[in-house]
């Protein structure tokens, strides 16, 4: 029986060879003008996800005041204490969390209110639309603001 023996390949360092991948930090993202960490503001949504900061994130995000997160809630339904427990670790703290429920506002589980409550955190429920709206409209004036944004399934021009 005939056995092949596997190959050596000489490892290559970073000296002889330069780099072909690059990382890009959100938060390091800059700006057409050259400005970093501007605020993440909601600028436009589909059925699919949201652009922000001029970069498109697929599905559901969570957003701070200066950096956002892919979230892995795909319904209203899915939203419990532990989804949001991120809002409740930010130093400096969170003062309110707006939740868009998709295409219209769902009525979230009381145990959520309960545990935003307890670290000192407000809550708004509302459609997406108006979530992304009232959460640009809170960055703006610099207040301490979180959203988590389902995409809504259907898109309603006005």
């Amino acid at each position: 029986m005939f056995f092949r023996i596997p190959k050596r390949y000489e490892q290559h360092s970073v000296e002889k060879e330069p780099m072909k991948t690059t990382v890009s930090f959100i938060a390091d993202i800059k700006d057409k003008d050259g400005m970093r960490n501007y605020p993440p503001y909601v600028t436009s949504y589909s059925s699919q996800g949201f652009n922000i900061k001029g970069i498109k994130v697929f599905g559901s995000v969570a957003l701070l005041p200066t950096i956002f997160y892919h979230w892995r809630i795909k319904q209203a339904e899915d939203i419990n204490p532990e989804s949001l427990a991120l809002f409740t670790i930010m130093e400096p703290p969170i003062e309110i969390v707006v939740v868009g429920t998709g295409d219209k506002s769902s009525r979230l589980d009381p145990k959520i209110q309960s545990y935003l409550r307890k670290h000192y955190i407000s809550l708004e429920v509302q459609d997406t639309a108006n979530a992304a709206a009232t959460f640009n409209f809170l960055l703006e004036e610099r207040r301490l603001v979180g959203a988590a944004l389902i995409p809504p399934k259907s898109i309603v021009e006005h």
